[in-house]
């Protein structure tokens, strides 16, 4: 059984997640033309982003007027 799955599953390397506040900005994110081939879907309001184009996606969102906040500052918004 193994040695038949062996493969089927590979370690790409590395990715960043995005949270996005809502579902709505997400799917608007991921439809974005600029955004195509940036990132993925992963889940209701998260976006994957390969490593090697987290720069042209942090550029993308800005272009589109949603810049990204660093690490951790939503957590630390005031409700």
């Amino acid at each position: 059984d193994v040695a038949g799955r062996l493969g089927r599953v590979a370690d790409r390397g590395g990715a960043r997640l995005f949270e996005c506040a809502d579902e709505f900005t997400a799917r608007l994110l991921e439809n974005e033309g600029r955004m195509r081939g940036l990132c993925l879907r992963a889940g209701e309001r998260h976006l994957v982003v390969p490593a090697g184009k987290e720069g042209a996606f942090r550029r993308a969102l800005l272009a589109v007027g949603y810049p990204a906040a660093p690490l951790g500052a939503r957590d630390k918004a005031p409700t």
